[in-house]
């Protein structure tokens, strides 16, 4: 939704549309990790050593370091966008001006989305087991996790 140029953008119809969409990402990106056993050596803390230090499990990792790109270019800078992580950089682009559209907030639930998501969520649609497919599951992850974050947000 383009809040900068759209003054309508509060409008049922436009929020009709965006919520739509939102949920239809969500039960797409749910299908596509769905493909995946559960792979719960993903979810383990301290598998894996990195390259920062990090003592937490690959999705934790994997989710940071996309997060840290997505903060460069400025994701995180919209009004119904927020991180599952930190530090992150500054925006390498200039910051947007969005126009007021509600009271301002700064609630964010993306721990409690964490937690639903992965002791409720990918265990019931996720095959037991191990696939060998950490680097595919962590991806499919974080678009749900961003998916999500996003809709319940917004």
């Amino acid at each position: 939704m383009n809040l900068l140029n759209n003054t309508d953008a509060l409008s049922l119809a436009k929020l009709r549309d965006v919520l739509i969409r939102l949920e239809d990402t969500i039960i797409f990106a749910l299908i596509e990790r769905a493909q995946f056993a559960l792979n719960d050596c993903t979810y383990q803390p301290g598998v894996y050593k990195y390259d920062n230090g990090s003592q937490g499990s690959f999705l934790e990792y994997f989710l940071h370091e996309m997060e840290k790109v997505h903060a460069r270019v400025r994701r995180y800078t919209s009004p119904d966008e927020y991180p599952f992580t930190s530090p992150l950089p500054e925006p390498m682009l200039p910051t947007l001006d969005f126009p007021p559209t509600l009271h301002p907030n700064s609630i964010n639930v993306n721990k409690d989305i964490m937690e639903r998501y992965l002791q409720d969520i990918v265990p019931k649609i996720c095959a037991p087991g191990d696939d060998l497919n950490y680097g595919s599951s962590a991806t499919r992850d974080t678009e749900c996790l961003q998916a999500l974050s996003k809709r319940i947000h917004y």
